[in-house]
């Protein structure tokens, strides 16, 4: 009896230590501790993102850089210093802080197999004085998660993990702009002032929604077809900060100021045909941005069209 007591004793003695070294080797593959100790997403004042080694001859030219503003929203350089609207900074920087439990998936950051290489993005991380707080380099997708290697100066630099729902950045410019130009809804517009041509016309709306130009009354699809396409204007690119002569603003082909209900007025104005440039007060800077060829030519099309129907008919394609 005693002996089969003592073998059973051994028996769970045994599998308790078994259960113990599997747990030790769970929690060996988890992040103890925070990624970035001390971490503070706020203090984050610029971020560059680029391959770990840039192709030949590029250098700096193939990183990006955001820049927090005054306002505490982030810019990016190589526009000109446009909003980066289209993607949350200040959230991804906060997943960063919170980062502790991805699965650890390797422990060589260079791993080819884990996306880690040479054109892996690294992704830096520098505070008001120009200090370089945190670096990690973004590996491949794997579903919803990615793979994740802290760069030098990291505690767990020499680490991969695989992070859930990990938010890829990108150092494509564009994928950071909202290029949608903020104008106010059609459905709030009270009074318009065109210029096309040379010639300028004034626009009304009365109290039932009818409109007239220059005293004239105007076809509804007129202001319609206006209407929506400013609804959902798109700009292609950022061409400059401000206007400039080499953009055709000395003489604009075009000039929209819109006067809603409630609000400032929003002024648009359309410069060189050849780069389909046009700026719009709607920016914290007057920047130019490309609508590109199609876009171009919808809005002095519809324009023209409200200028017919006003009584006039120039054209300045």
């Amino acid at each position: 009896m005693i002996a089969r007591r003592l073998g059973l004793l051994v028996v769970l003695v045994l599998a308790l230590a078994g259960a113990l070294a599997a747990l030790r080797a769970r929690r060996a593959d988890r992040l103890p501790d925070a990624l970035f100790p001390g971490f503070d997403a706020r203090a984050i004042a610029r971020v560059t993102i680029g391959p770990r080694q840039p192709p030949a001859g590029q250098g700096q030219q193939s990183v990006l850089t955001l820049e927090r503003g005054a306002d505490g929203a982030f810019a990016l350089r190589e526009r000109f210093g446009f909003r980066a609207g289209a993607v949350d900074l200040d959230g991804w920087l906060a997943r960063v802080a919170a980062l502790r439990g991805g699965a650890r998936a390797g422990a060589d950051p260079r791993a080819a197999e884990l996306g880690l290489g040479e054109q892996a993005l690294e992704i830096a991380l520098f505070d008001a004085r120009g200090a370089r707080v945190a670096s990690l380099v973004q590996g491949r997708a794997d579903g919803d998660a990615s793979f994740v290697a802290p760069a030098s100066g990291s505690p767990q630099a020499g680490g991969v993990w695989r992070v859930p729902r990990w938010q890829r950045l990108s150092a494509t410019p564009l994928a950071w702009l909202d290029t949608r130009i903020p104008l106010p809804a059609a459905a709030e517009w009270r009074r318009i002032e065109l210029e096309l041509g040379g010639a300028r016309v004034e626009c009304a709306r009365d109290e039932a929604g009818r409109w007239s130009c220059a005293g004239k009354p105007v076809p509804k699809d007129a202001l319609e077809r206006l209407g929506q396409l400013c609804d959902a204007l798109y700009f292609a690119d950022v061409l400059a900060a401000a206007p400039r002569a080499e953009d055709g603003f000395a003489a604009p082909r075009a000039r929209l100021v819109v006067h809603p209900a409630a609000g400032a007025a929003v002024e648009l104005a359309l410069g060189a045909a050849a780069t389909h440039a046009l700026t719009a007060s709607v920016w914290s800077a007057p920047f130019v941005v490309a609508l590109g060829a199609e876009t171009d030519a919808l809005l002095v099309g519809a324009l023209e069209g409200l200028f017919a129907a006003s009584g006039g008919a120039p054209s300045q394609r």
